[in-house]
């Protein structure tokens, strides 16, 4: 009923309205029916039972077993254990009810008080002796090898599909890895995850190792990535 009339107004009323005003409405309708969708998925969230283990800004790699949070599924948006949500609002989620939460190449994509109030909301819902898990990019890995001129490792990389060209120069690659087209917000390297997480209160926080059967596997992945957690 709502979305009928919603759809009359925007018909009779606003079609005849000037374009600043037309464009208004329709960002508030939007919004209207991104809220509805993200109360269903609080509501779905509310009903888990059981242990919980968060996949926090999946995007495409929504993992089996997991609670997999993201505005975009790439594709995955109809699986049952997808949740649209922004993650930017909290995670709808109690207290203490979350054994493991795991984010990978996620948090550069939020602003310094966006990421780090993320990271204080994953300590709210995480039960004690919880685990707290990021994978982020290696970018001071990339500087290192930019820095001597090195290209071993440009073989792993999709050159043709990240720029539509072969013939590309260093800078250009160093521009895509820390800019990514503008998505990139932030930085961290490990001395300063680590530094965020102590401060946030997780125990242990420290750079770690691949884990496998948590960690992307492929190689690239794993060369532009280095791992970083904490316990509650």
């Amino acid at each position: 009923m709502r979305e009928r009339l919603l759809s009359i107004l925007d018909y009779r009323y606003f079609s005849r309205q000037p374009p600043g005003v037309r464009e208004a409405f329709r960002v508030l309708r939007r919004e209207m029916e991104m809220e509805r969708e993200y109360e269903k998925t609080r509501q779905r969230l509310r009903a888990l039972d059981g242990e919980i283990r968060l996949n926090l800004g999946c995007g495409a790699d929504v993992m089996p077993g997991w609670v997999n949070i993201s505005t975009d599924g790439g594709g995955s948006e109809s699986r049952p254990d997808f949740y649209k949500f922004d993650l930017r609002r909290g995670i709808p989620l109690p207290e203490e009810s979350v054994s493991f939460i795991y984010s990978s190449h996620f948090f550069e994509h939020l602003t310094n008080g966006e990421g780090q109030g993320l990271m204080r909301e994953s300590y709210r819902v995480l039960t004690p002796g919880g685990t707290f898990r990021m994978a982020l990019p290696t970018t001071h890995k990339l500087f290192d090898y930019y820095l001597r001129d090195d290209r071993s490792y440009w073989h792993m990389l999709p050159i043709k599909e990240m720029f539509g060209r072969e013939d590309i120069c260093y800078g250009d690659l160093a521009d895509e890895a820390i800019y990514q087209h503008g998505e990139h917000v932030c930085f961290y390297d490990p001395e300063r995850a680590v530094r965020v997480l102590t401060e946030i209160g997780f125990r242990e926080a420290r750079e770690t190792e691949y884990l496998e059967g948590v960690d992307l596997s492929d190689e690239l992945r794993r060369f532009g990535s280095f791992y970083v957690e904490g316990r509650k």
